[in-house]
């Protein structure tokens, strides 16, 4: 048991490798460092209390399945965010409306926020959340996105200005100006 604790120190692209040969202590590892990860990523990319759970148990069963998804060569959370990017994208796509919530509710600057990224291109949206939220640096988010780094700061850039102009102009008209 010891040692088997031990082992979950060892590097994420070592524990994807056991993983493939059916080392369950190493699945668990993986799914345990990354579970909150990539929940929150869909949190923020959906805004929806069901997909991210949804989406985070189809991405580790998908690793624990086969592992083709996370290509040798590539680092795994590399590999994790392009997995759960593409779940939260074909979501995106099949969905025919977001829910807005109802009119009623109390506003609040974390919902305004939730709205604003909701209302953002998918793409700036994604380099967005990567950049901003989840603190990656521009180049890792571009292998993710498949983009160069430069695109990955200039749409994070536009998602910025078009966020202060959602929460400002919310903020306008709820004080009648």
């Amino acid at each position: 048991m010891i040692a088997a604790l031990r082992r979950v120190a060892d590097t994420d692209e070592e524990l994807l490798e056991r993983t493939r040969r059916g080392d369950a202590v190493a699945f668990a590892a993986l799914a345990s460092r990354y579970w909150h990860t990539v929940h929150r990523l869909v949190w923020n990319m959906l805004s929806d209390a069901v997909a991210p759970a949804q989406i985070a148990e189809a991405t580790f069963l998908s690793l624990l399945r086969s592992g083709d998804a996370f290509p040798p060569g590539v680092p795994f959370r590399t590999s994790l965010y392009r997995v759960v990017l593409g779940e939260a994208w074909r979501r995106l796509r099949s969905a025919t409306r977001i829910a807005q919530g109802d009119a009623w509710a109390e506003r609040s600057v974390t919902r305004e926020i939730r709205e604003g990224i909701q209302r953002l291109d998918v793409l700036d949206r994604a380099a967005f959340v990567l950049r901003e939220v989840e603190s990656l640096s521009s180049e890792e988010a571009g292998a993710i996105l498949g983009i160069a780094p430069a695109s990955v700061r200039q749409r994070t850039h536009r998602a910025t200005l078009m966020m202060t102009a959602f929460v400002g102009r919310d903020e306008r008209v709820e004080q009648g100006t």
